[in-house]
C-alpha cells in the first residue's frame, strides 16, 4: 500500500511538471488568452527591470556602508612583507563581502519583485485564470467589484506573508549542531516548490474557495502536483518572465486534479 502510495505521488509531481510546459504550449496555441497575458507580462517585467536598475544605482553605496568595518583593518602604506601579506588578504575579504552583498541583494529583490508583481497583476492573472478555464468548461465567475479587487490584494499579500515567514522559522533548524543546515535547506526547498505552485494555482481555487479552509485542504491533498509544478522555485527570474505561462499551466493541472467539475462555492 505504501509502495503504491508513494507511486501515486510521484505521478502527481511529474503531472505538475509537465503542466509548465503545457502552460507555455496552451496560451500560444489559443490566440484569445494571448491579449489577456500580454498586459501583466509588461507589468512583471517593468517591475523587475526597475527593482534591478535601483539596486543597481545604490549597490555602491550600499556596499560602502556595509564594508566599512571590513575597510577600517587596512592597513595605509604598508612598509613590510607582513604588512603587505595582511592587506592583500583584507582585500581579498573585501572582494569575497562585495560578492556576498551583491548575490544577497539580486535575491532581496527577486523576493521583492515576484512579491509586489503578484499583488499589482493579481486582478489580470485571475482573468487570464478564468479564460484559461472557460476554453474547456465553464468557469467558477465572480463579479469584478472594489471588493473583490480587495480580496485579490488581500490573498496575494497573505501568500506573501506565508511565503517569506516559513522560510524565516525554518533559519531556526541552522542552530542544530550537525544535520541542522541539512535539515533546512531540504525543508526550506520543499516548502518554496508547494508554496511557488500555490501562489499560481491559487487563482482557480480562490474562485471555487474563497475561504481560507477549504483551498488549504486542497492544497494538502495535491501537495505532490502543486510541488511539481513548483520546481520553477529553482530557476532564477523565471517567473517574472514567464508568469502568464505560469498562471495558464496552473490553471490546467487545477481542471485535471477537479476532472468532474469546477467546485461549487460556498
Amino acid at each position: 500500500m505504501n509502495a503504491q502510495a508513494g507511486i501515486r505521488k510521484i505521478g502527481s509531481f511529474a503531472q505538475g511538471t509537465q503542466c509548465i510546459l503545457l502552460g507555455f504550449r496552451y496560451l500560444f496555441s489559443n490566440p484569445k488568452l494571448i491579449a489577456y497575458a500580454i498586459l501583466p507580462f509588461i507589468v512583471q517585467v517593468a517591475i523587475l527591470v526597475a527593482l534591478l536598475a535601483m539596486f543597481g544605482g545604490k549597490f555602491s553605496a550600499l556596499f560602502q556602508w556595509l564594508s566599512g568595518w571590513v575597510q577600517a583593518w587596512h592597513i595605509q602604506n604598508p612598509d613590510t612583507i607582513w604588512l603587505k601579506t595582511m592587506n592583500f588578504f583584507l582585500w581579498g575579504a573585501t572582494e569575497f563581502f562585495r560578492i556576498l552583498v551583491f548575490i544577497v541583494g539580486i535575491i532581496l529583490v527577486s523576493i521583492a519583485g515576484f512579491v509586489i508583481g503578484m499583488v499589482i497583476t493579481s486582478p489580470l492573472n485571475d482573468l487570464l485564470s478564468e479564460k484559461t478555464e472557460a476554453t474547456q468548461r465553464e468557469p467558477q465567475t465572480v463579479p469584478f467589484t472594489l471588493h473583490y479587487l480587495w480580496y485579490l490584494i488581500r490573498g496575494e499579500l497573505a501568500k506573501a506573508v506565508f511565503l517569506l515567514a516559513v522560510p524565516l522559522a525554518l533559519l531556526l533548524f541552522n542552530l542544530i549542531p550537525g544535520f541542522g543546515t541539512v535539515i533546512y535547506v531540504a525543508l526550506s526547498s520543499i516548502f518554496g516548490m508547494w508554496s511557488m505552485g500555490i501562489a499560481y494555482i491559487d487563482y482557480p481555487v480562490s474562485r471555487a474557495n474563497p475561504t481560507f479552509g477549504p483551498r488549504f485542504a486542497f492544497y494538502r491533498e495535491h501537495f505532490a502536483a502543486i510541488s511539481g509544478f513548483g520546481v520553477i522555485f529553482f530557476i532564477p527570474f523565471f517567473n517574472f518572465i514567464f508568469s502568464s505561462p505560469l498562471v495558464v499551466g496552473s490553471t490546467l493541472l487545477y481542471m485535471r486534479l477537479t476532472p468532474q467539475s469546477p467546485q461549487s462555492r460556498p
